[in-house]
């Protein structure tokens, strides 16, 4: 066998050994992954693992403060793009009015199809396509 094979699995085993060694010093990693496994073998219907584990992520950090949010991977490309400030549609910020339920424009981005088409900030939005916005969360219409 050539000797940089025996080096390459030498290599190999100690960062194998390693990994393992750090692993097991987390005993919460270990208590997870245990409380992970009875539900998957014992709860009564089958769990969405990825589901259940995102949710068990947004409990801890939601402990933190006011201020901290989990992000599950499947909205990161969305909170990229506010954090670039690079909107796609028509070129307006929006909310949902606590009041009365309605989807409210808060104001048209200066130079986009909504600025130029004088929508203005207040203006309600009751259709989008047809369809009526009301009881509709903020997520659904963007």
């Amino acid at each position: 066998m050539p000797r940089r094979t025996l080096w390459m699995i030498l290599a190999v085993a100690v960062f194998s050994l390693a990994c393992y060694e750090r692993a097991d010093r987390n005993p919460y990693g270990r208590w997870f992954s245990e409380v992970l496994d009875t539900i998957d073998r014992y709860y009564v219907e089958p769990v969405n693992e990825q589901k259940l584990f995102e949710s068990a992520l947004k409990g801890m950090v939601d402990q933190l403060d006011d201020y901290s949010q989990f992000l599950p991977r499947s909205d990161a490309s969305q909170f990229q793009e506010v954090l670039d400030q690079q909107y796609g549609g028509i070129g307006i910020e929006v909310a949902v009015d606590g009041s009365n339920k309605q989807l409210t424009v808060m104001s048209p981005l200066v130079g986009t199809p909504a600025y130029k088409a004088g929508i203005l900030a207040g203006d309600k939005i009751i259709l989008i396509d047809g369809h009526s916005t009301a009881n509709l969360n903020l997520r659904d219409v963007l």
